[in-house]
């Protein structure tokens, strides 16, 4: 879950703004950001496209961008999430939690214990990572962004095969077991034998050719046998097409 922070007194915080076009659109999200209870101030740079807050009294800073949607505009957010290094218990993840928080432009925060990570939410362009871990090392843990760090595991190791390769590859090691079943349905020979054990194709005769399908039809598919058994008839068909 996470936990959204509240600013304290006294501080100005800049909040990015997207949609404004104008100069009443600064003037539109000026009163939106002044009644806010808690703000004291608002100045909004319509070529910065940011908004300078200054506060009277702690206020959430889900509050600012509600109400700067609320008056047709958008506050932009980024999620970021770092991997954390030393947590052991409850109060290492409240450390944790509190120390992010503490970072200008960060709007909620989540540290998990089991994953030893933290997910921060920031407005965009606010809270650099650089300073977000900074925080993390005076907290006294140490840490790192996971996305950079997977995108750099990734780039060490490229992906050695891509799909089609994978399939092709398959294929071939494939290849030494279905080429034999296939030979031996059109009766040649593929397995050694000692010399002089094969006889010449015109002396074989009728039930060694049988003998030679039927076998070949037990270690096929079915679908190979069917064909075979079509292939072998094919002379009988043709001589009694003839006759009629």
């Amino acid at each position: 879950m996470l936990h959204a922070m509240s600013s304290p007194a006294g501080a100005t915080l800049s909040l990015p703004i997207e949609g404004m076009t104008c100069a009443s659109c600064v003037q539109r999200v000026e009163k939106a950001l002044a009644r806010v209870p808690g703000v004291r101030s608002a100045a909004v740079n319509l070529a910065t496209e940011t908004a300078a807050v200054e506060l009277a009294q702690p206020v959430a800073s889900g509050a600012l961008a509600e109400a700067v949607r609320h008056a047709g505009y958008a506050v932009p957010q980024e999620t970021v999430t770092f991997a954390v290094h030393g947590m052991t218990c409850a109060s290492c993840v409240a450390r944790v939690e509190r120390a992010l928080q503490q970072v200008p432009g960060v709007i909620a925060v989540e540290a998990n214990l089991a994953s030893e990570q933290a997910r921060v939410v920031r407005w965009r362009g606010q809270a650099a990572t650089p300073d977000l871990l900074a925080a993390l090392r005076r907290a006294g843990y140490d840490g790192h962004d996971a996305a950079a760090a997977t995108a750099a595991m990734l780039e060490r190791h490229p992906q050695r095969l891509s799909e089609g390769a994978r399939v092709a590859l398959a294929a071939a090691l494939s290849a030494p077991l279905l080429l034999p079943m296939l030979a031996g349905g059109f009766g040649w020979p593929w397995r050694s034998r000692p010399r002089g054990s094969w006889r010449s194709p015109r002396r074989c005769s009728s039930g060694l050719a049988r003998a030679s399908i039927a076998q070949a039809g037990a270690r096929c598919a079915p679908a190979a046998a069917t064909w075979t058994c079509w292939w072998r008839s094919a002379p009988a068909r043709r001589s009694r097409s003839a006759w009629c």
